[in-house]
């Protein structure tokens, strides 16, 4: 028997409505949500208390199931942070990977002097 889900859907619509973006970037709405401790989530894996960041439709889903909820503007802060903590180990890791696989270009001349420095002069 079909469940009729036009309830559902409606809470959705009605509380998408009334989101006010928390955060703004370029020119896209952010919603920030926070995981709560509920059976649903413990089966799929989804610990509690972690942030995403999401679009206003999937926020209002989330927020109708009682699986997650708007985050605090301090979760959004410590997301935020964390964010560029990652990027930044990030650019280093990508920076050494770089160097350890970098080709030291040197011309043909110097390369010759160079050798003549460290082979001994054939007699």
């Amino acid at each position: 028997m079909p469940t009729n889900v036009t309830p559902y859907w409606n809470s959705v619509a009605k509380l998408e409505a009334q989101l006010t973006p928390q955060r703004v970037n370029g020119g896209v709405d952010c919603f920030f949500i926070t995981s709560l401790q509920t059976p649903l989530n413990e089966q799929q894996g989804v610990r509690s208390g972690v942030v995403k960041e999401c679009p206003r439709r999937l926020a209002a889903e989330m927020i109708v199931q009682n699986v997650f909820r708007l985050a605090t503007e301090v979760e959004v802060q410590q997301y935020e942070e964390q964010g560029k903590q990652n990027a930044e180990q990030l650019n280093i890791s990508e920076a050494r990977r770089k160097q350890a696989g970098a080709v030291l270009r040197v011309d043909r001349e110097e390369l010759l002097r160079l050798g003549s420095l460290v082979e001994p002069e054939k007699k």
